[in-house]
């Protein structure tokens, strides 16, 4: 069949011209996410996902382990490699912010099977993390009372926050917006209450330095500078769950109003 000049024009004009509703990055459809977090939504969920449950349950058992430095050189190295991490994201997230984030990264810069092997990994750490953050808050209770088990509270939490995940975006980070910043209003709140107490506020009087008998570094399962040196790689899982988390931002890509412009923020 022969086709004439102008259906060739036309043919030729839409050729590798991507439908309204695909994603041209990403090669896929995208139809369902709606763009409705706004930056007071994502900068909440930024502070609040980063600052973990290793800060409440976890920093004095590593403050034990490795001493005031050691700890402070873990964090200090996991600081450092986050902020490497989530510099190269930031950068990748706010030239393509569609949904997926390093997942579809992999896929796109590296190879589709890293992509999808970083998907299930994902997706299986916080499958483990879910149930230990349910387990924490169970924990947490416990501090005020043994009257009521523990399953109990992981039973009420697991239905709650199950149900705030089914919710529109708009809604739920307006809860993620409120419950990162009581997050945020507590952390400051505990650090007047240490600073208080070490000044003098409580029934012992000043404490400074009283319990600071071991050094700079503790020792861990043995002796010496290889007991220290193992201090400090404990304390390194502790300062890693305590921030673990400033992923959510890029997460969020697709469903973020103006991403170009709100991300790097």
């Amino acid at each position: 069949m022969e086709i004439n000049n102008e259906e060739k024009v036309v043919r030729t004009s839409n050729e590798g011209v991507p439908p309204k509703d695909q994603d041209v990055e990403t090669g896929s459809h995208n139809t369902t996410l709606d763009r409705a977090l706004s930056s007071r939504h994502l900068q909440f969920i930024a502070i609040g996902g980063t600052v973990g449950t290793g800060l409440f349950l976890g920093t004095g058992g590593a403050l034990a382990t490795a001493g005031p430095v050691g700890v402070l050189l873990a964090f200090i190295f996991i600081g450092s490699v986050v902020f490497s991490v989530m510099t190269a994201l930031c950068e990748m997230t706010a030239y393509i912010p569609v949904a997926g984030a390093f997942g579809a990264y992999a896929s796109r810069f590296v190879d589709p099977t890293l992509g999808f092997a970083m998907g299930w990994i994902y997706w299986f750490s916080w499958s483990l993390t879910f149930a230990l953050e349910l387990t924490a808050a169970g924990l947490i209770i416990q501090y005020w009372t043994y009257s009521v088990h523990i399953g109990v509270w992981i039973t009420i939490f697991w239905v709650m926050f199950t149900a705030l995940n089914y919710l529109p975006v708009r809604w739920f980070a307006e809860f993620e917006m409120w419950f990162s910043s009581i997050k945020v209003v507590t952390i400051l709140g505990f650090l007047i209450f240490s600073i208080c107490v070490n000044a003098g506020v409580g029934d012992q009087g000043y404490l400074g330095f009283k319990y600071w008998k071991e050094g700079a570094f503790a020792e861990y399962l043995t002796d010496g500078d290889t007991g220290k040196f193992l201090g400090v790689l404990a304390a390194v899982i502790t300062a890693s769950f305590t921030i673990a988390g400033p992923d959510y931002v890029s997460m969020a890509a697709g469903e973020t109003v103006n991403p170009r412009k709100v991300l790097p923020k």
